[in-house]
């Protein structure tokens, strides 16, 4: 397994600590009018066939980024009003030779991409800073280095923010850098040893909440830690048990801020080379609060949104032909429950899962006769 180390731009001046929409420093919008109606999933054309999305909510509704078949980033926007919602600016060029994980973040009018391409001398990032109607706000920003994953961080009231994963040491390295450029620290976890990687970061209630795979461990396993918004750890590293023997693949955390509980959710081999979906729920001293949950068999890829409270986690169903989309609402005590997404018979070639206004919502793309982007509500 490869060498990795985080590298977090945040960006940083007045972002408090929770970093969530609907949090402390950021007023939930009203829920009658910026949550979609349950039950209700409306697709949109996106015209081209896409090799991987990011969603966000903005202010006005949803942003959407893909990455197409010719390594293009393109953006869309959709304003939501009365449960509705409308398709607003649409397939905005932003970067080209996009080769690699892309993540996005909002606060307000303001939003952060980061885009992993191969344009430059060395492989690296190069961030934007956008408008509401998708517009370049400045110059873009480029990191060198070789980045191998983009995720949103740092979500505040006056500023958005993301981080990158980059192979650099064996060790785990979280720093910050702003939009000016301007060095905000770097710190190590000190977990060499266990040559970790495939890291997942979230802004959380004590500041931050990180896992990645302890990769000298047989098999593989997933560590789970809280650090504070300086980096230094509050809780743990624990380690989330495997079940069936197998490495753990592609773990991912999300922190529920009214039950203050933290979900994680992985895929992981099986003695016949199936994959099955795990998920398990810790509180707030990283307790496990039940066995690892077994989510669905023949399935991959799992990601989460929380409506504050529980947990929605959306995968791939690959027992079928093509793959099904599928979702799954998980509770803090293990109650789990499993439905597939709307959907016209056609393959799920994306998704993401995104929060606002305490709604869980399940974004991905699918191609039948045309390539279209399916928004749908994840309700109890």
């Amino acid at each position: 397994m490869g060498k990795a180390v985080l590298y977090g731009l945040l960006l940083a001046a007045g972002c408090g600590r929770y970093g969530f929409e609907g949090g402390p420093d950021d007023p939930a919008p009203d829920a009658a009018t910026s949550a979609l109606r349950c039950g209700n999933a409306p697709k949109f054309s996106v015209g081209t066939l896409v090799r991987d999305v990011a969603a966000i909510a903005t202010s006005q509704g949803f942003a959407l980024f893909t990455v197409d078949e010719a390594k293009e980033l393109r953006g869309w926007s959709y304003g939501l009003d009365a449960g509705a919602l409308t398709a607003e600016a649409q397939n905005v060029a932003l970067d080209i030779d996009v080769t690699g994980a892309f993540g996005a973040s909002a606060a307000g009018d303001d939003i952060v991409i980061g885009a992993i391409h191969g344009a430059m001398t060395t492989l690296g990032t190069t961030y934007h800073a956008l408008d509401a109607g998708l517009a370049e706000r400045s110059t873009p920003v480029i990191s060198n280095g070789r980045v191998i994953g983009v995720e949103p961080l740092a979500r505040c009231a006056t500023q958005p923010g993301l981080a990158s994963i980059r192979h650099e040491t064996g060790d785990v390295a979280v720093h910050g850098i702003a939009t000016n450029g301007s060095d905000l620290g770097t710190r190590m976890l000190g977990v060499a040893a266990e040559n970790p990687n495939e890291l997942s970061i979230i802004t959380a209630g004590t500041g931050y909440a990180v896992a990645w795979i302890d990769t000298i461990a047989t098999p593989n396993t997933t560590k789970l830690a809280l650090l504070d918004e300086n980096y230094a750890f509050v809780k743990g590293p624990v380690t989330v048990m495997n079940t069936a023997g197998f490495d753990t693949i592609r773990p991912r955390i999300r922190w529920a801020p009214g039950s203050n509980t933290y979900a994680v959710a992985w895929f992981e081999k099986t003695p016949t080379g199936d994959d099955d979906v795990y998920a398990q729920v810790f509180d707030a001293q990283l307790q496990p609060m039940f066995a690892p949950k077994l989510v669905e068999t023949s399935a991959v890829r799992p990601k989460l949104a929380t409506d504050g409270t529980s947990f929605y986690i959306g995968y791939l169903q690959v027992a079928a032909n093509p793959d099904r989309m599928q979702t799954a609402h998980l509770t803090t005590d293990g109650t789990l429950t499993i439905r597939s997404a709307a959907s016209s018979g056609g393959t799920p070639l994306a998704f993401s899962m995104v929060e606002r206004a305490g709604q869980a919502v399940l974004v991905y793309v699918e191609s039948k006769t045309s390539v279209d982007v399916w928004f749908e509500a994840l309700c109890p």
